[in-house]
């Protein structure tokens, strides 16, 4: 709410001239609540005159002049004897007697019904005076709602090759107190990115080179609404992705959650030099998991030490009347095509054994399948937490894997720490995380590039289970 006074003189307070020529004075002050003021709800305009002017005036007459789209419903009184003359716009009120510091207060009741800044003027005059005529504006926003709408985003955190594909999850909530329409979601981000698709929202205005306008709708109070935009990267350097929140003719009362910033890397191939020494023949069907395994041997073979091994797959089909085969433990798409990161690093001449698993909807092993090697930048995952799981069950199988087992919420997603102590004084987070497709999950530990190594070839290995915000 906004008032401008305009005063016939240069002075904070209104002049009163009475015969006797003396300046007098009489103290104004109004105010609109609520403000902002909800469309069709009732929008009140509190007055005090408070008479200093040492004698008593006379037929002090308030004209209010509503805004064309604000009816007026009362008028109420809350100090003093206050008369409605008029009760059509203009609203004309009447004040008979006014002593020397005497103070009247009232109140006028509309009720807006069109959306934006809306101007109520009074006019105050008093008839046994010269009094300049006194004009106050009230300014008040008419809005669909007030609502704290708040954003939040999740999306790659370790640095990025050229090519590589990366979703963004972004989640929309109506922190209330009013529901919040036409609700728009920017996404903002550098020239180094195409987007590839969108979800959870339908598009405003078509894509460009650098933003991406979702709709998400209408969120009630404490509603959220999930959505996600992907892209390839095409550039080297750092790249930001910035999504804000905000609904059309709604007021937000909090803007501290109404954006959120991802910043990550992008560089060009790194230096290192791998090779794949030895391939198992053909996948194997892993009986405790349903998932088929395939076990490489890379080498490096260049002149520098690697911090990372990154294996992308290619020639995975669809087999299946629907669903497509896939490389499960994979953490991301380069050019449409899955690869997996082992935590690994390797001096020259050194090699690790990985094991990819893959999902097969047919239950029918395929060999046409070729693995590129290269030097992946160094892996830090991030262990924040929205709870934990309890670990219901510890086995070593035949193979010497580790099989943990854990309750869990259908849908939700998981992380597993991994650690050498039982303090966890370093932990590490196996990659990549697990989306529980029921109430338990059985998670196995084969090492690369799930773990840094495989358990067997560490004297204890300890595993937490963490809840992903």
């Amino acid at each position: 709410m906004a008032i401008f006074w305009r005063w016939a003189v240069a002075l904070s307070c209104l002049l009163l001239w009475p015969s006797a020529g003396s300046a007098q004075l009489i103290d104004v002050t109004a105010a609109a609540s609520p403000d902002p003021v909800v469309i069709s709800n009732t929008l009140s305009y509190s007055i005090s005159l408070t008479n200093t002017s040492g004698i008593t005036l006379t037929n002090l007459v308030i004209t209010n002049t509503l805004a064309g789209s604000v009816q007026f419903l009362s008028s109420s009184t809350t100090t003093g004897a206050v008369f409605l003359v008029n009760s059509t716009n203009p609203v004309i009120l009447l004040i008979s007697r006014l002593t020397n510091s005497g103070t009247v207060s009232f109140q006028i009741n509309t009720r807006p019904t069109a959306l934006g800044f809306q101007t109520n003027s009074i006019d105050i005059a008093a008839t046994n005076n010269s009094l300049p005529l006194t004009n106050l504006t009230l300014v008040s926003e008419v809005t669909l709602g007030v609502s704290d709408l708040g954003v939040g985003a999740t999306g790659p955190a370790q640095t990025q090759l050229v090519g590589d594909q990366a979703t963004y999850t972004i989640g929309v909530t109506n922190y209330g107190p009013d529901p919040a329409s036409n609700i728009i979601l920017s996404n903002f981000f550098g020239l180094g990115a195409t987007v590839l698709s969108s979800s959870g929202g339908s598009i405003v205005g078509g894509a460009t080179g650098t933003n991406l306008a979702l709709n998400v709708g209408t969120l009630a109070p404490s509603q959220s609404a999930q959505l996600s935009v992907s892209l390839q990267f095409t550039n080297p350097g750092p790249f930001q992705f910035i999504s804000s929140v905000f609904a059309d003719s709604h007021r937000d009362t909090n803007s501290v959650n109404d954006a959120v910033t991802n910043s990550v890397a992008v560089t060009n191939a790194l230096p290192g030099v791998m090779s794949v020494v030895s391939i198992q023949a053909s996948p194997t069907v892993d009986k405790q998991t349903g998932l088929f395994t395939q076990k490489l041997t890379i080498q490096n073979v260049g002149a520098t030490a690697v911090g990372a091994v990154r294996v992308t797959v290619t020639g995975l089909s669809q087999r299946h009347a629907t669903l497509p085969d896939i490389l499960f433990n994979a953490v991301g798409t380069n050019a449409g095509r899955p690869f997996a990161v082992a935590p690994v690093a390797l001096a020259p001449g050194d090699s690790v054994v990985v094991t990819l698993e893959f999902f097969f909807p047919t239950r029918q092993p395929f060999g046409g399948l070729t693995f590129d090697v290269v030097e992946s930048p160094v892996v830090s995952l991030g262990t924040s937490s929205a709870g934990s799981s309890g670990i219901s069950l510890t086995r070593q199988l035949p193979s010497t894997d580790i099989l943990i087992e854990f309750p869990a919420t259908p849908g939700s997603r998981y992380t597993i720490l991994y650690s050498v102590d039982v303090a966890f004084t370093s932990p590490q987070a196996a990659q990549p995380s697990v989306v529980a497709p029921g109430d338990r999950v059985q998670w196995i530990d084969s090492g690369p590039p799930k773990t840094a190594a495989h358990p067997s070839l560490v004297p204890s290995r300890y595993y937490r289970v963490l809840l992903v915000p």
